[in-house]
């Protein structure tokens, strides 16, 4: 069976590969992950995604040191753990997770406010404000609205509960474990993954919301998900 295995490789590593976006150059691919994310058109739109919010991560990572370190280890695991599609989705989607994290981080930090010179409060109409006196207005509920997915690598559980505990282990950072827990709970059927363009019903909750649930067209079941397959 390994050689057999064996032999597919080399025969695929031999054979022209009809090259899609991806990150790195499908010509010279040579790990079994590279050539089944260069063969795969899903996986190649994936790596692409991943490598905008890569760029855009990199440039507001705090430490650059850390931040390619850190890269260095994702892609090593990466390529010493992920041998099949439902492994590299799992990847895609906890590795999508941690470069939003450094982006919202960065977003959410507080600006320095600019020093304004005083003003004569009672040269203000009514309908004006001093810009310490402006709050930003609530967002509206906008439920049930129809979206499409903004990216791929994202997934969605049947249980909330669940859900919540795959993103609590990648935010401790156990990406061994958060591979694993990923690829089960999709062979099962507790989770699904959750492609690029494809339709969703918001069903609860809105983009600012820690969680939200999601009805996949043509599917009867709802799947609690992150606001991020949504957010702009």
């Amino acid at each position: 069976m390994h050689i057999r295995i064996a032999v597919f490789f080399l025969i695929m590593a031999a054979l022209p590969i009809e090259i899609n976006a991806a990150s790195f150059d499908c010509a010279k691919a040579k790990s079994r992950g590279e050539i089944l994310i260069c063969s795969d058109p899903e996986l190649s739109s994936i790596d692409d995604d991943l490598a905008k919010i890569y760029s855009k991560a990199k440039s507001l990572a705090s430490s650059p040191a850390d931040f390619k370190a850190q890269g260095e280890r994702e892609w090593k695991k990466r390529e010493t753990t992920c041998f099949d599609k439902p492994c590299l989705l799992a990847w895609y989607s906890q590795r999508r997770d941690q470069l939003m994290s450094i982006i919202s981080d960065q977003a959410t930090k507080p600006q320095p406010t600019a020093l304004v010179p005083p003003q004569n409060s009672s040269a203000l109409t009514p309908q004006q404000s001093t810009p310490a006196e402006e709050k930003v207005a609530p967002s509206p509920s906008r439920n049930p609205l129809i979206f499409k997915v903004k990216a791929g690598g994202y997934y969605g559980c049947l249980d909330k509960e669940k859900f919540k505990k795959l993103r609590d282990i990648v935010v401790r950072g156990d990406e061994p474990i958060f591979l694993k827990e990923i690829t089960a709970s999709v062979k099962n059927g507790e989770c699904v993954m959750l492609n690029k363009g494809e339709q969703i019903t918001l069903e609860e909750g809105t983009d600012i919301s820690t969680v939200i649930r999601i009805k996949k067209e043509g599917i009867p079941n709802s799947y609690w998900t992150t606001p991020l397959v949504i957010r702009p």
